[in-house]
């Protein structure tokens, strides 16, 4: 009983400090563990003691919000984070493919394509490869370290082509553009659904205000 829980909690933590390293932080899951339950317990008692009948709200709000925390905390912003970086991503590796038609030193070109693109996101998270090969760090061990705090497929299936032709010569445009095209449709998709799930989210986040509201109102009561 004891070695299941224990595995269990061990393989939860393990879970965790990759979704941790997914959004580029530099914390591990004792940390965020930690955080998770000294938030919980002082949000327990700040409902206890401050609200009426929080005996009864105390208990049933710390539960959701440990529930939660997790996904609001590190899901959501993972899907963030990796749209973010598939809409920068389309810009970015444009122009890596044009650096790349006269040089064939994918150090040099990321640097480049790095210092014309400065406010790109994927500019900072492969600013890491140049510091780390200016250190004597092997490019594909670099690049295959970048990649696991990269929550995307598919720049990381580029990031693999670009590494693999470092090391065996492959060539890059027709493979990366494949997977360029793929990004930018999934783009657009995007941003139409954006757009028309906007109304909806309005209805959704009026009917939360109400029956908030009510809540409060009993709970005031």
């Amino acid at each position: 009983m004891n070695d299941n829980i224990g595995n269990r909690f061990f393989i939860h933590s393990k879970e965790l400090d990759k979704k941790i390293k997914l959004l580029g932080l530099d914390f591990n899951s004792e940390l965020f563990l930690g955080l998770r339950i000294s938030t919980s317990i002082i949000l327990f008692i700040l409902l206890f003691v401050f609200i009426k009948y929080g005996y009864i709200v105390a208990p049933i709000v710390t539960i959701i919000y440990y529930l939660l925390f997790e996904y609001l905390i590190l899901d959501l912003n993972i899907k963030r984070r990796k749209r973010l970086l598939e809409s920068d991503a389309i810009a970015y590796f444009r122009v890596f493919l044009i650096a790349s038609k006269n040089n064939k030193n994918n150090k040099l070109n990321i640097k480049h394509t790095n210092t014309s693109l400065p406010s790109n996101r994927l500019s900072y998270e492969l600013s890491k490869v140049v510091r780390d090969t200016d250190l004597g760090i092997d490019f594909v061990k670099s690049i295959n370290e970048v990649e696991k705090m990269i929550p995307s497929n598919s720049i990381n299936n580029i990031l693999t082509m670009i590494a693999s032709a470092s090391k065996y010569g492959n060539k890059l445009s027709e493979s990366i553009n494949k997977e360029l095209d793929y990004l930018t449709d999934k783009y657009n998709h995007e941003v139409i659904n954006r757009y028309k799930s906007i109304p909806f989210k309005y209805i959704i986040a009026c009917l939360l205000f109400v029956m908030l509201f009510i809540i409060m109102l009993l709970i005031i009561k």
